[in-house]
Order: C-alpha cells, then sequence, then structure tokens
C-alpha cells in the first residue's frame, strides 16, 4: 500500500536490497568506520543494539564490501569460545556446528 503511494520501486526494509542502495545514516557510517578499524587491526569486535537498529545492516555492508574470497561464517557463542580456546593451543573438540538461528548470527572475518 504504502509502495504505490510513495511511488516505490522496491520495499525499503527489505534484507534483499542491494547495500549500495542502503540509506547512509550517520549511525549505520559510523558502525561501517568502527568494524572497518577492526577489520584492518585483526581484532575481535561485537556489534549491539536495540531490536530493529540496523546490526544485521551494518554486517551486511561491510561483508558486501569484502573481496569475494574471503570466507565468511556464522556461528553461536560456543562456536566462538571454542575457536578462541583452539587458537590458543587448548584441546577442544572441533566439529561442524549447526546451523545457527537468527538470534545467533554473528560474522566472522579471516585473511588465508
Amino acid at each position: 500500500m504504502y509502495r504505490n503511494h510513495f511511488a516505490m520501486t522496491a520495499y525499503p526494509f527489505d534484507t534483499t536490497l542491494n547495500t549500495d542502495e542502503l540509506y547512509s545514516s550517520a549511525t549505520l557510517l559510523e558502525a561501517s568506520a568502527r568494524l572497518n578499524h577492526l577489520l584492518e587491526l585483526r581484532a575481535i569486535g561485537l556489534v549491539t543494539g536495540e531490536a530493529g537498529s540496523g546490526k544485521t545492516t551494518v554486517c551486511r555492508k561491510i561483508a558486501a564490501s569484502l573481496h569475494p574470497d574471503v570466507p565468511l561464517s556464522t556461528g553461536n557463542v560456543m562456536d566462538m569460545y571454542k575457536s578462541i580456546a583452539w587458537e590458543l593451543g587448548s584441546p577442544t573438540e572441533r566439529h561442524p556446528a549447526p546451523m545457527p538461528d537468527h538470534g545467533t548470527m554473528s560474522l566472522e572475518f579471516r585473511r588465508t
């Protein structure tokens, strides 16, 4: 209904919206800059915010800006703990993680 009223060609809040078409709000630009800084430092970060504040959107924008050969993975908190322990040399069980639900989604950036 509102699409026709405002002469929109696409749904403005659709998750399939191309990241190049996102509105560059001050919040989106700041979050993108902070995540890009984390990538440059090869550091770990956490994106938090209220429901609907754009956490997934900023992660989609950053992921789309990466080279296609950079692997992206998702997991839950326990997977992250196990990865950290494994990198530190602690014996851990390494097995494929089950598919995460949308409430536990995160991005892991690795350079190969």
